[in-house]
């Protein structure tokens, strides 16, 4: 007993450590991991202290909360330089995208995302709803899903009462919203200033507000107030512009053009963007103005485009250049680093593209989603937005424009009015001054328009490339076709278009002539042996298809995605469906030649059943996907013609089971022509039939050729692939059905009218005797196969001979339905007269 009771002290002690083990493991904190874009190479040098200033104070005010009391931050981002996996949609993505770094950025994000490697996100108002368009991007939909990039987004407003968000800017606060549902609270801005040195007595004496470009593109002026009296010999040019940033070369060309248009609306106010972006002179002149500012020729535009963040604010530090385009979120680091040498000034007239960042929630995380809602209204607060105001000189989301402003008279205004910048008060003394171009709402903003990651991944592209070529027609083009899409243009009244139109007509009135014919010989032996009603629905399946192939990329609504999808359905199930019928009836009459039983199963009327019934199914199917599905109109991305197609929420699975059903068609259709070749290698309509079927599979695979016809001389290119698809049809029509035409108009069956369905009687639609008429030799002679006719050397025209007595199909008492066939055939008024010559016994 005193052995226990001595063991008691120890226990006591492995007690309380458990406890404290327990109570420590359990208090752990949650680390919320929140995805930023990679900071550029100016923000890397005081990325670290702007963080953890935010963390710190995150840290503080997340102790009001109990859900958030015990939760940590971890700022994380992906390099730009991320690979994609390689996957069969990866090659439609970098085919389509044309910004690789973009991609690999908007990848990261979709990544992160979608497998749950971030908790939230702060995203600018290019990303935040950078989808949202009438028409979607191929590459982005892809990259995303079916559904919009914000359906992985939290919506906010359910956790968080709007109310306490009255004091941001009104119109920043509704950026992050859709649809009256909140997706992101504000986190902060940025725009574009121009620094200089303080010693500009020139730059010193400018107004805040109503500078002009020519202001600081004088050089003369500019070294007024310096201390030598001529110009610097290491000056390049008067400002030094980062081009090599994509999203800056946007940014540069979008003021510029603001500039331009507000000046122009001015002397015009019926001018509209569109109009302005239309001309190629405007162009032309923003390079002209990339040359003046910067000094460079065009011999040196290509280095000019691979000068990125650090060397052009290098440059500027260097003495290089005088002035400095940069953001305004850099002043803190630049005041810190200079000694209060450099000084900002607004855009000319104040017109600059603002950047709004928002803290989202990403609605696949682990955590609770009550307890990230709430740290995404920690980090959007104002006690937030004022310490980094204080400690980083960050730029708030309120106080930029009062009218603007949520909170107008509230008592909210009052904070607004007591704003104080320790910092970064000569940029905040700016803000009332901003004159701020939404690329959405004032260049992109029509229904039809492309969105902000389509524009973002194009247009800084086809600048780049026509400051090093001059094309401004290309140019002019591309944006125009940004700012609204084209489906339908002049070109579709080019004259290889109106010849296009015309050989349609005439491909259609040769096969109405062609189908007349079939119809009208329907009942001779050599043509009733490839069912000729079923070789008319491949004729009409092939002129409709090849009559579609221009409106395949011209979906202008839903509505006409889904008519389409129906429709497109049907017309492939008219090609694919009659051949492989066709196909299976030749193949079911040579392998079963000692049998007279399947002329049932072989009767046209049975194997229309047959298509009717699959296209049936196959419509059904179409139609439910049509009722609960969401379409949607995918633009397949060209930098000067979009190319649309229609696809719904779910289609990658279809798209499999549609080719596995084709597939099945196909590997049948094969199966059949190898079996019959080694049963009857002698005849050639297999083969006929092999051709035709491989021929229309190429013409069904060149319509997807459509959407990689080069942008430049497009009606002439896009009629050469549809005449091609044309002559294809043709020559697959001729190889269906012409030979065999030749050879009826040339040989018909001796009747009273050649129009008379001569060779029907009451039984004929069970059995047809043109199942037992096997096709003609490639020596003129027939197998001897159920009914052996033989032609007539005597006699210019074909005949059939009688058959011999002792045949067995005739003499077997149980085909009494062919019998009578036969006897009816061998009727002269009513049949093929059975010319026989005493010679021939």
């Amino acid at each position: 007993m005193k052995f226990y009771s001595s063991l008691y002290p120890y226990i006591n002690v492995l007690i309380f450590i458990f406890f404290q083990w327990f109570a420590t493991a359990y208090a752990k904190s949650t680390t919320i991991k929140i995805l930023i874009k990679k900071p550029d190479e100016i923000e890397t040098r005081f990325f670290n202290e702007k963080f953890e200033v935010i963390k710190q104070k995150y840290r503080e005010l997340a102790q009001n909360d109990p859900k958030t009391r015990d939760t940590e931050l971890e700022f994380i981002y992906c390099p730009c330089t991320k690979q994609l996996e390689s996957n069969i949609f990866t090659v439609f993505q970098n085919k389509f995208m044309k910004d690789k770094d973009y991609l690999n950025y908007l990848t990261c994000i979709s990544d992160h995302i979608k497998n749950r490697k971030c908790d939230m996100l702060i995203l600018d108002d290019k990303i935040i709803f950078g989808d949202d368009a009438l028409i979607e991007n191929y590459a982005i939909n892809r990259l995303f899903g079916y559904k919009r990039v914000r359906s992985n987004f939290l919506e906010l407003d359910k956790y968080i009462d709007q109310k306490e968000y009255s004091f941001h800017d009104r119109e920043i606060f509704e950026d992050g919203s859709m649809n009256g549902t909140v997706y992101g609270f504000p986190f902060e801005i940025d725009f574009d200033l121009i620094y200089y040195h303080k010693e500009s007595a020139h730059l010193n004496r400018l107004s805040r507000n109503t500078t002009v470009w020519d202001d600081f593109l004088d050089m003369e002026k500019l070294k007024i107030g310096l201390n030598q009296n001529q110009l610097n010999p290491k000056w390049k040019g008067p400002i030094s512009l980062s081009l090599g940033d994509k999203g800056e070369l946007l940014s540069i060309f979008i003021e510029y053009t603001g500039y331009e248009f507000g000046k122009t609306y001015v002397r015009n106010n019926t001018v509209s963007i569109g109009s302005f972006l239309g001309s190629e002179q405007h162009f032309i002149n923003f390079k002209k103005f990339i040359m003046k500012t910067t000094g460079a020729s065009d011999e040196d535009m290509k280095d000019l485009l691979n000068v990125h963040v650090d060397a052009a604010y290098d440059a500027f530090l260097n003495g290089e250049y005088p002035l400095y385009v940069g953001k305004a979120s850099y002043y803190k680091y630049i005041r810190t680093n200079n000694n209060d040498g450099v000084l900002p000034l607004l855009m000319p007239m104040g017109v600059t593209v603002m950047t709004e960042k928002y803290v989202i929630v990403n609605k696949n995380s682990r955590l609770d989603m009550e307890m990230l809602a709430k740290a995404a209204k920690i980090l959007s607060s104002m006690e937030m937005q004022n310490y980094k105001i204080e400690k980083l000189g960050s730029l708030p989301t309120f106080g930029i424009h009062e009218k603007n402003n949520v909170y107008k008279g509230t008592d909210n205004e009052t904070k607004n009015s007591q704003l104080h910048c320790p910092i970064n008060q000569d940029v905040c003394n700016t803000l009332k001054f901003l004159y701020t171009i939404s690329i959405k709402h004032r260049f992109f903003n029509q229904q039809s328009s492309s969105s902000l990651m389509e524009v973002r991944d194009i247009l800084p592209q086809a600048l780049m490339k026509f400051l090093l070529d001059n094309d401004a027609e290309t140019v002019v083009k591309t944006f125009k076709n940004n700012i609204v899409l084209n489906n339908y243009s002049n070109d579709y009244w080019d004259l290889p278009f109106i010849l296009l139109y015309g050989s349609f007509l005439v491909l259609i009135v040769f096969a109405l002539v062609i189908i007349t014919l079939v119809y009208r010989y329907r009942n001779h032996p050599y043509l009733k042996m490839i069912s000729p009603r079923i070789c008319i629905l491949v004729i009409l399946g092939f002129v409709a298809t090849t009559v579609s192939i221009p409106f395949y990329g011209h979906f202008s609504s839903v509505d006409i995605c889904k008519v389409g999808f129906i429709l497109g359905i049907i017309i492939r199930d008219m090609v694919f469906l009659p051949m492989f019928i066709i196909v299976y009836r030749i193949y079911y009459i040579y392998t079963n030649e000692s049998k007279v039983n399947f002329g049932k199963k072989l009767n046209d009327r049975r194997l229309f059943c047959y298509i009717g019934f699959i296209m049936f199914i196959n419509i059904s199917i179409g139609v439910i996907i049509v009722i609960f599905k969401d379409f949607y109109i995918i633009n397949v991305n060209c930098n000067q013609r979009h190319y649309f197609r229609s696809e719904f929420e779910g289609s990658d699975i279809y798209s499999c089971i549609y080719l596995l059903y084709y597939l099945i068609i196909i590997v049948g259709v094969l199966y059949m022509i190898i079996k019959t070749r080694k049963t009857s290698k002698k005849y050639d309509e297999i083969k006929i039939l092999y051709i035709t079927f491989v021929l229309s599979v190429v013409s069904i695979v060149m319509e997807w050729i459509y959407f990689s016809i080069p942008s430049k001389n497009f009606s002439i290119y896009f009629s050469i692939i549809c005449f091609i698809y044309m002559f294809t049809c043709i020559l697959c029509i001729y190889l269906l059905v012409g030979s065999r035409l030749i050879y009826v108009i040339k040989h018909p069956v001796n009747s009273d009218s050649p129009t008379e369905d001569n060779n029907h009687n009451d039984y004929f639609n069970v059995v047809d005797i043109s199942d037992f008429i096997p096709g003609k030799k490639g020596n003129g002679k027939k197998k001897n196969t159920a009914l052996y006719d033989t032609e007539d050397t005597l006699n210019p025209t074909n005949s059939i001979v009688a058959i011999p007595n002792d045949e067995f199909i005739l003499n077997n008492p149980n085909n009494y339905f062919f019998n009578q066939s036969l006897e009816k055939l061998s009727k002269p008024e009513k049949a093929l007269t059975m010319n026989t010559k005493e010679g021939v016994q």
